[in-house]
Formats: structure tokens, sequence, C-alpha cells
């Protein structure tokens, strides 16, 4: 396996002889073949994406590179006789009307990688991912929450009361590696843990899971986003399709990525 990111040294990969490391922009289509070597790859997943949060996640024109990075990405993997690619995409793709530049352009990008993917005669898979959490795993939801807490500061939500569906991030990997082994070309598939609820609901788990006297603040910021019918988070797909059965329980998965933080 090849394993291309930004950094000169990969932050979070441990060693292995299966594992080859190189340091390029993936969304550069000549940097990632001349890292690739002469080796032929059957698979490419792709994960990268800039802007996830703060004011990069609002900005057209971080947004638009990319959903071009992505496309030169798709291209690169069709030179390199990929004969499949997988593209990470997010839940917040199914509102209605996106709630967020980042949201807009993810859905606006799987487009345009569909139909370049036809033309390159490359399958597309689209893997929607709910909410991923656990050690490591930055900049998401349950990370804010968990670093509020050992900071001592106040939890402010919103009502709280739309459905969200959280999974650990090994079993983000494992779901990821079983789409590009079984997934169906063309297909989508929703990555979660199968148990949506009320984000009420989880913040409440998390806070008695991590032990936390916090009071949380429900109703003190306004929520804008879609609220998402329960069948939005169906993982029956992933499950019937390409065997997936989620290991890490939310419980479980909190205390794990909580002690990481602690002892960080």
């Amino acid at each position: 396996m090849l394993a291309l990111d930004l950094p000169g040294k990969p932050a979070k990969l441990h060693e292995s002889e299966l594992v080859t490391y190189r340091s390029c922009d993936v969304f550069a289509a000549g940097q990632t073949i001349d890292m690739a070597g002469r080796t032929e790859y059957d698979t490419f997943i792709s994960l990268a994406w800039r802007g996830l949060d703060g004011p990069q996640k609002e900005d057209p024109g971080v947004q638009a590179k990319n959903m071009k990075g992505v496309a030169a990405s798709l291209s690169a993997a069709a030179r390199l006789g990929c004969r499949r690619f997988v593209d990470l995409g997010s839940i917040t793709e199914l509102f209605s009307q996106p709630d967020t530049a980042y949201s807009a352009a993810k859905k606006d990008g799987a487009d345009l990688c569909r139909k370049l993917s036809v033309e390159l005669g490359v399958e597309y898979i689209r893997p929607l991912l709910t909410n991923a959490y656990g050690p490591g795993a930055e900049k998401g939801f349950v990370d804010s929450v968990l670093k509020k807490i050992l900071r001592s500061e106040p939890l402010l939500f919103t009502s709280a009361v739309q459905l969200y569906d959280f999974v650990y991030v090994a079993d983000v990997a494992e779901a990821l590696f079983l789409i590009a082994e079984k997934g169906r070309p063309s297909s989508r598939y929703v990555i979660g843990s199968g148990k949506a609820a009320p984000l009420r609901s989880f913040i409440n788990r998390l806070l008695h899971a991590c032990g936390s006297s916090c009071v949380p603040a429900f109703g003190a910021l306004t929520y804008r986003g879609d609220m998402l019918p329960e069948s939005a988070f169906d993982i029956s797909p992933l499950r019937e399709e390409c065997g997936f059965l989620p290991a890490v329980p939310f419980e479980e998965g909190i205390r794990k990525t909580y002690e990481y933080m602690t002892l960080k």
C-alpha cells in the first residue's frame, strides 16, 4: 500500500512492511504519479480535503480548489491503472440545501467526479461519513467537546434534537477497506454505527462516559442545518454488500479517546 500526504513524515501511521509513505500534494496529479513510480495499483482511496473547520469551511475559493484537487487525484488514479476510485464524502451532502461552502463543494465535487470517472473508465464509489471520532481524529465534534471539557470551557449547544451518528476511527478504516474490496461501482455507502439518535443523547452519553460533571447548555446556539431523517443514516447496504459490522461501541470509543487526549 502507498500512503500519500503533505507532511514530510507520517503523523499517524505505524511503521509496516506493507505500507510505503511518500510526502506529496495529492491534489497535484503529476506529483502523485511521480511518487507512485512504476508500481501498478488497484484502488485509489481519496481522503484529502482542506478547510474542514474554521473560516476555510465557508471559503468558496478553498472549497473550489478541493473539488479540482480530487478531480486531479481521479485523473492520476486512472493514469496509474487503478480500476476503482473510492472518494470519501460527507453525510451533509444529503441536506436539501447545503449549509456551508464545504457541504456544497462536497456534493458538487462528487457529481463532477462521477462524470469524469465514466470518461476515464474508472469505477467510482462514494462513501458518506457521518461523524468520525477517536484518538488522533481531530477537528470533529467529539474532539471539540472533549477539548472544552479538559479546558473547563462552557459547553454551548443547539437544542441538539437533530439526528446524528458517530463512528470510531478504526471502524471507519475497516469500512473503507471493505468498500475498496467489495463495494459496487457507482454505489453510495453511509459509514456510521447504524444507531442514529438525537445529538442531545450522544452529548449526555459522552459526558457520562468520560466522567464529566459539566452541565451542557442546550439551546444556547441556533442550528441552521437540515433535519435528516433516520433513513439517511442507514448502513444496511454497507453491511449487506460489503460485510461491515461496527466493532467499537460509542461509550468505549469515548473513553479511549478521552484517555488519549489526557495523555497527550
